[in-house]
């Protein structure tokens, strides 16, 4: 009977630390899912601001009648200029605050 009793109170024990475990991992990982929603929500912002800027670009392109721009590394002029190419023809322009 006390043996009994003991294989119990081991198992009881046992299943409480299971528990305690199991709360814990649900803690982190409701944390981890917490932040990928917010990566992910932070690339979908960028990737909006990306398509905005070629859009502008490429409907003022339009409304200039203008067919090509010079972007491409070599001065080559292409007829759908991409954010990258924007963004790397303004990267050597600096501000300076003195």
């Amino acid at each position: 009977m006390q043996k009994a009793i003991q294989d119990c109170t081991d198992l009881r024990e046992r299943l409480q630390s299971a528990r305690t475990r199991f709360r814990d991992r649900k803690k982190v990982e409701t944390a981890v899912a917490a932040i990928i929603v917010g990566l992910l929500a932070v690339y979908f912002f960028a990737l909006m601001l990306q398509s905005l800027l070629e859009r502008e670009l490429r409907q003022a392109m339009a409304l200039s009648t203008t067919d090509t721009l010079p972007l491409s590394p070599e001065g080559r002029h292409c007829s759908r200029p991409t954010t990258r190419q924007l963004l790397d023809v303004f990267e050597p322009v600096m501000r300076q605050t003195l």
